[in-house]
């Protein structure tokens, strides 16, 4: 075998590795999911998202050690409205159930997504850079802050 010939097969042999490497055998755990979430995306029956600040509404959700979990939704000028409700995971699917409903979701990319009843939410953790505009004392608008994430 040429010297290009181990060349060209050393290499293919790399990316082939490489491939095989990042192949995701990943296993969703608690603790990929336990803290504070906000919805920064929305889609009502359609495949154009927004964000709810849009509507004057921000959607926080609170995921519990032991399965319980509190959604926080709150409207311009009105006081914000708690539900509780119960989460789990089952083999590797993320389960909410709001209501007696139970809905799968998926998490993916550090984000959760929920599709009910034609309304789609995804969900993401703050950033550390939220963080440190809010360590700074920035005055900046949460809803923009979290639309930036």
């Amino acid at each position: 075998m040429n010297k290009k010939m181990r060349l060209w097969v050393a290499g293919t042999v790399g990316v082939l590795m490489t491939g095989l490497m990042s192949v995701n055998a990943y296993a969703l755990e608690e603790k990929d999911v336990i803290g504070t979430w906000y919805v920064n995306e929305l889609s009502m029956g359609g495949d154009i998202l927004f964000h709810p600040g849009v509507m004057g509404m921000e959607v926080t959700v609170d995921i519990k050690e032991g399965g319980q979990m509190e959604t926080i939704t709150s409207y311009s000028g009105e006081e914000p409205e708690a539900d509780q409700s119960e989460w789990k995971i089952e083999n590797d699917k993320l389960l909410m159930t709001y209501s007696d409903q139970t809905v799968e979701c998926e998490y993916a990319d550090g984000k959760i997504t929920i599709t009910a009843d034609g309304t789609t939410m995804i969900q993401r953790k703050p950033t550390a850079m939220i963080f440190q505009y809010i360590m700074i004392g920035m005055s900046i608008n949460q809803s923009m802050i979290i639309h930036w994430i």
